[in-house]
């Protein structure tokens, strides 16, 4: 996603605590990822569901262009991604 000189993307690792009953997940959607109040570019890269002790954890990451080594609107504050889960 990412152009010359770059050539790599910056990503976002998420956690999410998944509600009681849940022990697995059928899907994960990016609805959006935002910045600004602009879209990003982005894609889902992996996701996997985590059981730990009682705790049942969505694991996933999304990356989205660079401007430069760990520098994309993503990191801006109020910066928001969207998600869609199935079970």
């Amino acid at each position: 996603m990412a152009w010359d000189p770059n050539g790599f993307n910056d990503r976002a690792l998420i956690t999410i605590a998944l509600p009681e009953g849940w022990q697995q997940v059928g899907d994960v959607e990016i609805l959006s990822v935002e910045a600004g109040g602009k879209p990003l570019r982005s894609r889902l890269v992996g996701w996997g569901v985590e059981h730990d002790g009682g705790a049942t954890q969505l694991q996933l990451q999304v990356d989205v262009p660079t401007e430069a080594y760990m520098q994309s609107k993503l990191r801006t504050t109020g910066a928001k991604i969207e998600l869609k889960l199935t079970r």
